[in-house]
């Protein structure tokens, strides 16, 4: 995904998806719509698949990908009917979360669900989902948040040669793992932005996502 002042790029398999204010020739804008389609109906045929982290992580980049299409054309029916889909989709992925231990799943595991997640309940609100997105809060803060935070957080000051952050490792604890950078970052991003949708909500006991203190391991 690409930022350029109001605008935002996305990376389609036939070109960008361009969501902002700025115009297009009437041609390329047909040509976008058709290439945004694609790529979602492409992604429609793939996504089901059984490999728990790249599931987390692929769909969250769907739900932005989706959310600058509905910003660019909001009331194509097509377009319309993609929102619907996605509501499926994340009822099977609740579904799909919800049949594993978590103790069996690893840190990273945790922070790219909590992540898609977040973005999820943003793109069920929208869509008036309300229960729904509800569901999503809970997975992201009461069970990826604080699985992450008890099971790989290291709460000591004296262990060598860092201190504090996370190990990737599983909840069971039946392997240590390591401290890396991207449990760490998506310990950071996650713990940032539960606390960024709890002041916008007033949501209150929301000091505890603000505490973690994260290693410079880069």
């Amino acid at each position: 995904m690409l930022m350029a002042g109001s605008c935002a790029a996305l990376l389609t398999g036939g070109g960008r998806l361009v969501a902002c204010k700025k115009a297009i020739p009437a041609k390329d804008e047909v040509k976008l719509k058709r290439w945004a389609i694609a790529a979602f109906n492409r992604f429609e045929e793939i996504w089901n698949f059984n490999d728990f982290w790249k599931r987390g992580n692929t769909f969250d980049a769907c739900l932005t990908f989706v959310g600058a299409v509905q910003q660019r054309w909001p009331e194509d029916p097509v377009v319309k009917a993609m929102q619907l889909t996605v509501k499926n989709m994340l009822e099977e992925n609740l579904s799909y979360f919800n049949r594993f231990d978590p103790g069996s799943l690893w840190a990273d595991d945790f922070g790219w669900w909590g992540l898609m997640a977040l973005n999820a309940r943003k793109h069920l609100l929208i869509m008036g989902e309300k229960e729904l997105a509800g569901k999503f809060l809970t997975l992201s803060t009461e069970l990826c948040w604080e699985y992450k935070k008890n099971t790989a957080y290291d709460h000591s000051t004296t262990d060598k040669p860092v201190p504090h952050g996370c190990r990737n490792s599983d909840a069971n604890g039946d392997s240590k793992g390591v401290k890396n950078t991207v449990t760490n970052v998506l310990l950071f991003l996650l713990s940032s932005r539960i606390y960024r949708v709890t002041l916008i909500d007033d949501i209150t006991d929301n000091h505890r996502f603000s505490q973690a203190k994260l290693p410079i391991i880069f």
